[in-house]
């Protein structure tokens, strides 16, 4: 398969990914993010979405779009591999705030191990950090949080991916965001809760909207009431309504899309 497309649109070389360096895997995560945003729309809006890397490409090049994990990280996944980094397939679940686990399965990421050290690399989480997290427990600092990865007791081989704000941490309460397995899976593993995603009524993604961009200052996020966008000297909400949704999702996010309940 030829990424040469997808190389070109977020910025990065090819010869220098096949050095497989922690500091290139860190700017491909990093451009991928401030070029790609995570975004539920089509979920949302009841339109179908795949893991056709192909279907995914041009979804995200030729018509400036985003996805869910299956989408985004799939895509990673299979373009690291092709670069010839040492790659993982897993899955896991995502915990949102104040809410039980969601489903097995329901998110798909990618482990990179390089140097004998393993990496979650993940580009379709939501608000995540824009570069490898290390399995050793080592903190990452990314934006105004740190973020780290702890052991679970609940399966072999099983992690969870933690955060606590940066002015907080002398107080120790972190909170998991994230629930991996790590073991490879296939691409026919995650057929079942892939279909869950895509057509069942409660799953979270039909009822909520949701669109996350990195910046180089931040991040910006959207929901049906509010663009919030976050820099280094704080946040600024905008009111989201039928008149400017689609101004918005063009200038904090560089979206051309048409979102049938927000035209009410």
């Amino acid at each position: 398969m030829d990424f040469v497309d997808l190389e070109q649109y977020i910025g990065i070389d090819e010869l220098e990914m096949r050095t497989h360096s922690i500091k290139i895997l860190q700017n491909y995560i990093e451009q991928f993010m401030l070029n790609i945003p995570f975004e539920a729309i089509d979920v949302f809006n009841g339109d179908s979405i795949t893991m056709d890397v192909e279907t995914n490409l041009e979804k995200f090049i030729k018509y400036h779009r985003g996805g869910l994990c299956y989408e985004n990280n799939f895509v990673t996944n299979r373009y690291l591999k092709s670069r010839g980094f040492d790659t993982k397939l897993i899955s896991g679940y995502v915990k949102p705030p104040n809410s039980d686990w969601k489903e097995m399965d329901t998110h798909l990421s990618t482990i990179v191990s390089i140097n004998e050290k393993d990496y979650i690399a993940d580009t379709g989480f939501g608000h995540f950090p824009s570069q490898p997290i290390p399995l050793d427990g080592q903190y990452i600092y990314d934006e105004t949080d740190i973020y780290r990865i702890v052991p679970s007791n609940q399966a072999k081989d099983a992690y969870y991916v933690q955060t606590i704000e940066q002015n907080k941490i002398q107080h120790n309460q972190w909170t998991d965001l994230l629930y991996f397995e790590n073991t490879d899976r296939t691409r026919e593993y995650f057929d079942k809760r892939f279909d869950f995603t895509v057509n069942h009524p409660d799953y979270a993604f039909k009822k909520i909207l949701m669109v996350n961009k990195k910046t180089l200052s931040g991040h910006n996020t959207m929901s049906l009431n509010h663009v919030t966008i976050t820099t280094e000297s704080g946040k600024e909400r905008i009111e989201v309504t039928s008149k400017n949704y689609r101004d918005l999702l063009q200038k904090y996010f560089g979206l051309d899309v048409i979102i049938p309940r927000l035209e009410k």
